[in-house]
């Protein structure tokens, strides 16, 4: 028997627009770079360390140093992340600087909006980083938030 509460599911209703996680600080490191170039067959110069660091970070890594903690931050609400699934529809990414190796980022997962479109419910999600006191980044990320309907199935 399994005396632990289940907890309940950060659904529609339990979902804030200004519910946030805790800040969260990566270190981005040059080995990192190597090994991200070197599965992504990348070539630019800049990012490989001939005899000394990379000069720059491929703009896909950015994201792994300021992750989007959706899951993270339901379950720091004390609820379940939804059994549906919740499909990404829209995304952005607004770079404000360029990043270096051995830069600490520091960033926050926020649920930013909740919105009804064509009668379809739709979370936003904001993944805002910093290094030091300047802004780094913004990721706009919106997901579904409702089980698919049989009429998605034809679309």
């Amino acid at each position: 028997m399994n005396d632990q509460a289940t907890p309940p599911v950060y659904d529609w209703d339990r979902a804030r627009a200004g519910d946030r996680l805790d800040p969260v600080t990566r270190r981005i490191l040059p080995e990192k770079i190597a090994e991200y170039v070197e599965v992504e067959h990348d070539e630019n110069p800049r990012f490989r360390a001939g005899d000394g660091e990379p000069d720059g970070v491929p703009i896909p890594l950015v994201r792994i140093y300021a992750p989007l903690l959706r899951r993270e931050l339901v379950a720091a609400q004390g609820c379940a992340y939804p059994g549906f699934t919740t499909p990404a529809v829209d995304w952005a990414l607004q770079l404000f600087r360029s990043p270096r190796p051995g830069d600490e980022v520091r960033s926050v997962t926020s649920l930013a909006d909740k919105f009804v479109r064509r009668e379809r419910r739709y979370v936003e999600w904001n993944v805002d980083a910093w290094i030091g006191g300047e802004p780094l980044l913004k990721l706009t990320y919106v997901n579904l938030w409702e089980p698919g309907r049989a009429e998605d199935k034809t679309r």
